[in-house]
C-alpha cells in the first residue's frame, strides 16, 4: 500500500492528477451501472410481483368475454393457431440475414392454413375497438401480447400471400391481405405506446410489400384490387397518430418513476 502511496506522489503534478480522475470515471461508471442494474431488477421484481398469472395471455383472452358472438371467438381462437403455424412454419433463411422462408412441410398444412386465416379474418373491423386500452397505465393491460410473435405472424402472413397466388392464381387472395392489416390494428390499439405503432408500422410494411410486388407483376385482379384498396382504406380510417403515441410513451415513463419511487419509499 505504501509503495503504490510513495509511487503515486513521486509521479508528475499532471499524471497524478490524470490517475485521480481515471480512478473518478471508472467509480461513476461502475456507480451509474450499479444504479441501474439495481433499478430494473427491483422494476422487474415488482412488476412479475404485480402480474397476474391470467393477464399475462395474450389477444386470445378476450375469448372468454361472453358478449363476443360466435364469429368473433372464433377469429380469437383462430389467432392462437395462427401463432403456431407461424412458429412451427417459419424460418429463417440461410441465404441471407433478417430473411425468412415457410418450412418444406408447408404443403401439408395448406388447408389448414387457409380455414385459419380466413377464421381470423372474421373479426369485423368494427370489433378491432376491442383490443383498445382501456387506460394508458402499463401494469393494468390485460392483453399483453409477444411483439416476436406478432411480426412472426406477419411475415408468415406476408410469404403464405406469394405462396397462395402461386398455388392459386385465378382465386382472390385479398383476404390475407385484410387479415394482415387487422393484426397491424389490433397491435396498434392494444399497445398505445411507441413499440405500438413501430410494430404496427413494420406489421403494415409487410402485407403492403407483398401486394406491391403483385401489383407491378399484375397478378391482381381488379376485384382483389378493390377489395385490397377497401381495407387499406378501412385500416387508415383507424390508424392511430403517431403523435398520440408519442405522448402516451411520455406518461410511461411516468408511470414506470412513480411505480418505483412508490415501491422503495
Amino acid at each position: 500500500m505504501f509503495s503504490l502511496i510513495e509511487k503515486f506522489y513521486s509521479s508528475s503534478p499532471a499524471k497524478r492528477l490524470l490517475t485521480v480522475v481515471t480512478w473518478l470515471l471508472i467509480l461513476a461508471a461502475a456507480s451509474t451501472a450499479y444504479s441501474f442494474i439495481n433499478f430494473f431488477t427491483i422494476f422487474n421484481r415488482e412488476m412479475n410481483r404485480e402480474r397476474k398469472p391470467e393477464n399475462a395471455i395474450g389477444f386470445e383472452k378476450l375469448h372468454f368475454r361472453t358478449y363476443l358472438n360466435d364469429r368473433t371467438k372464433a377469429a380469437l381462437t383462430s389467432w392462437i393457431t395462427l401463432k403456431h403455424l407461424s412458429e412451427k412454419l417459419l424460418k429463417e433463411s440461410p441465404k441471407a440475414i433478417n430473411s425468412f422462408v415457410l418450412d418444406d412441410s408447408i404443403a401439408s398444412y395448406d388447408a389448414q392454413i387457409i380455414e385459419t386465416i380466413k377464421s381470423f379474418n372474421g373479426l369485423a373491423w368494427e370489433h378491432l375497438s376491442l383490443f383498445a386500452s382501456s387506460q394508458l397505465d402499463p401494469f393494468e393491460n390485460s392483453l399483453p401480447e409477444n411483439f416476436r410473435k406478432i411480426r412472426n405472424a406477419a411475415r408468415f402472413l406476408g410469404l403464405y400471400h406469394a405462396r397462395f397466388k402461386e398455388l392459386y392464381p385465378v382465386e382472390n387472395s385479398a383476404f390475407i391481405f385484410e387479415a394482415s392489416l387487422k393484426l397491424a390494428r389490433m397491435t396498434d390499439f392494444s399497445c398505445p405506446f411507441l413499440i405500438g405503432k413501430l410494430i404496427a408500422i413494420a406489421v403494415d410494411k409487410i402485407a403492403l410489400k407483398a401486394v406491391h410486388q403483385f401489383l407491378e407483376a399484375g397478378k391482381l385482379t381488379v376485384e382483389e384490387t378493390a377489395q385490397c384498396t377497401s381495407a387499406v382504406n378501412l385500416s387508415l380510417e383507424l390508424d392511430r397518430s403517431i403523435a398520440m403515441n408519442f405522448d402516451n410513451e411520455f406518461i410511461l415513463f411516468k408511470f414506470s418513476y412513480a411505480f418505483t419511487f412508490h415501491r422503495n419509499a
